[in-house]
């Protein structure tokens, strides 16, 4: 395991950072930030991060993501490639983004937002996501069903390179199976998206609201979307739903690191 470190206390306009890493064949790593990312206001030029990681055949990793946290009229840009040699290599990582700092009564009114995904396997293309929300249509897209509708808190991840597609749904129908047992059970959709249906946002037992979460598979890639109005209940779903996927992706303890659980 590998902590990246910031010593400058948060990301500022204008900031453009980049974090390149190649594992060679055979090669195991998780890699992980120490602590949470803040994006923080910007009058003009807008923060970027860009991500290239690279697996080598029969290489297996993990971009285990803190949150990004964005303030108010915060601009920012991230881009993250993963390349894998061949159907040998596996990879799992994914991002979380906050929305302020819920906690403090902070709201995120206006800003920039782009964070896209690009995955490789054998130099072709096999998925590609981006949200992207100009600062124009941010307001507006905070409260729209399409965009963000409403949440305070947005994240996902992908595993790459079960062993066949056979392998991809058995691991999404586990974690199926394990989103019901640590968030209960999901509503019923039918034909609607979830963000269109007013009682999603169920709650628990202690009054935390439960996040709106799809798992599925995408070209063999398993993807899980999620997004909720309190960003602790969501990281709590994220990291239980993360341990079982290395296991069952990578044959790795289905546990986090005691640096990530505190």
């Amino acid at each position: 395991m590998v902590v990246v470190t910031s010593t400058s206390g948060g990301i500022v306009a204008g900031d453009r950072l980049s974090v390149s890493v190649t594992l060679e064949p055979g090669g195991r790593l998780l890699l992980m930030p120490q602590a949470a990312e803040r994006v923080y206001r910007s009058t003009g030029s807008v923060s970027e991060i860009d991500n290239h990681f690279a697996v080598g055949p029969g290489a297996g990793f993990e971009w285990l993501p803190q949150e990004t946290i964005l303030y108010d009229q915060a601009r920012f840009e991230r881009r993250t490639r993963v390349s894998l040699a061949d159907e040998t290599a596996q990879a799992l990582f994914g991002e979380i983004i906050v929305l302020g700092r819920t906690a403090h009564g902070e709201c995120v009114r206006r800003g920039r937002l782009r964070d896209a995904w690009a995955i490789e396997v054998a130099g072709k293309l096999i998925l590609a996501d981006a949200l992207d929300i100009a600062e124009a249509d941010f307001a507006a897209a905070r409260h729209h069903p399409a965009a963000i509708g409403g949440m305070t808190a947005i994240a996902g991840f992908c595993a790459v390179g079960a062993s066949d597609a056979v392998g991809a749904v058995a691991l999404r129908d586990r974690l199926r199976a394990v989103l019901t047992e640590v968030n209960g059970p999901e509503a019923k959709f039918g034909t609607k998206h979830a963000s269109n249906i007013p009682y999603v946002s169920a709650s628990d037992a202690d009054g935390a609201p439960r996040p709106v979460v799809g798992i599925g598979v995408i070209d063999g890639v398993v993807v899980v979307r999620m997004a909720g109005r309190d960003a602790a209940r969501l990281k709590t779903v994220f990291d239980a739903l993360w341990a079982v996927a290395r296991a069952g992706l990578m044959g790795r303890p289905p546990r986090l690191p005691r640096i990530r659980r505190g």
